[in-house]
């Protein structure tokens, strides 16, 4: 919004932050609040332009775990979740789909009001590969998702502007557990119970279970509503001690504080992040959940989604598809497709971006990528190397799809 533009502040304004993720309206009194947009990731958060079209689940996948997901905000009780209520760790290898689940519980979160914040670690994006604005980006999306906090927010920013370059250990405590903490005590002090005994109210009135145009006017201060916070691909973050520093704080926090926030994390199961999620902080207070075929039949949601996207690509290419016999594809293709994606949405995902591209016949296209072989060496660095850098240009597709196709068979 104000590229290159720096040190200077806008009085009695009106602006979006990242693709309608929070809408600031400020005022001389919320200098700290443009002070801390400058400190933020714009493109991290779940809609941000930069992140267009973001990865969603398609209709009908991934439904067990999204279920499961759904189920923990809406029952946050002992008896639900015994000892692992705060933190759920989403975790498989690269091209699960993890992104996609968690893009569309942030989506369904914000449209129901329950997302306090969400970052998007990517390891190309400079400004989203390390922590340094992870929780100055959370605090700014949680001033707008919890009005509450705002004014505290906001004033921290402005007694101490170094706050916003200070460790991220200092950054959570004073943007984010602190203003909590002021706003606990205010509401003890009104005669308001603390929020721990409010919670049971507010789950019922979780608009999870609400139906189409269901009035939520008359809904609790959000407050004593739980809120969710977002973190994907913890392990796009640059280096592995960030990374354990990031649990760390989360789970201090979450062990010891009554927080109104669920925290889904999504990551690969790298050896050090999962030794972190192993130590006995994190692990009272943390569900697993790993993304295995046997447990979510990847495969035949793998199935439904191709079936789905090639009609869709049928259609949309009926002038150039005169010719093509039917059934396309047949069922022994789509089948072949499945076993080459090993469990792993990228791969029909790659398939499909280069089978509906606009300058060839969607069938010369996917008879292209039935014949592809895969190259000899299994060097599972460049998995990660192609999640980065492919683009899907056609020159490069074939060569890129024979990547995934033996890597997918490591």
């Amino acid at each position: 919004m104000f590229g290159g533009s720096h040190d200077f502040v806008i009085d009695r304004s009106t602006f979006n932050y990242a693709g309608r993720d929070v809408n600031i309206s400020t005022n001389d009194g919320e200098r700290g609040l443009h002070m801390l947009y400058g400190h933020t990731s714009t493109s991290a958060v779940f809609n941000a332009e930069a992140r267009f079209p973001p990865p969603l689940c398609h209709p009908g996948t991934r439904e067990d775990i999204l279920r499961e997901l759904k189920y923990w905000v809406r029952h946050d009780t002992p008896q639900a979740f015994p000892n692992d209520s705060s933190i759920r760790w989403l975790y498989g290898p690269a091209g699960a789909g993890k992104s996609a689940i968690a893009q569309t519980v942030a989506e369904t979160c914000a449209k129901i009001g329950i997302l306090a914040g969400s970052f998007f670690f990517w390891r190309s994006d400079p400004s989203r590969n390390n922590p340094e604005r992870l929780f100055t980006t959370l605090a700014l999306q949680i001033a707008g998702a919890m009005p509450e906090l705002r004014s505290s927010i906001n004033s921290v920013i402005i007694k101490n502007p170094s706050i916003l370059t200070s460790s991220i250990e200092t950054q959570f405590n004073d943007l984010i557990l602190q203003p909590w903490f002021k706003v606990q005590v205010h509401q003890e002090l009104l005669g308001i119970p603390p929020s721990s005994h409010l919670r049971n109210d507010a789950r019922r009135q979780t608009p999870f279970s609400s139906a189409p145009g269901t009035d939520t006017s008359l809904s609790p201060p959000s407050l004593t509503r739980i809120r969710i916070i977002i973190i994907d691909g913890l392990d796009e973050c640059s280096n592995s001690p960030d990374q354990r520093r990031i649990l760390s704080i989360l789970g201090d926090a979450m062990r010891r504080h009554p927080l109104p926030f669920r925290i889904l994390i999504a990551s690969r199961p790298e050896p050090r992040i999962k030794d972190s999620f192993n130590k006995s902080g994190l692990k009272t207070i943390c569900r697993w959940i790993p993304l295995d075929d046997d447990i979510y039949q990847t495969s035949r949601e793998i199935r439904a989604f191709l079936q789905d996207r090639f009609r869709e690509i049928l259609y949309d290419h009926s002038h150039t598809m005169d010719h093509v016999a039917r059934p396309w594809p047949t069922d022994n293709q789509i089948e072949v497709l499945v076993q080459k994606s090993s469990g792993h949405f990228i791969y029909p995902s790659t398939v499909l971006k280069y089978i509906d591209d606009d300058s060839a016949v969607p069938a010369d296209h996917l008879d292209m990528v039935l014949g592809i072989q895969p190259l000899e060496g299994r060097n599972r660095h460049l998995w990660s190397w192609m999640l980065c850098t492919i683009r899907f240009y056609q020159r490069r597709t074939k060569r890129a799809l024979s990547w995934f196709t033996s890597l997918g068979q490591s």
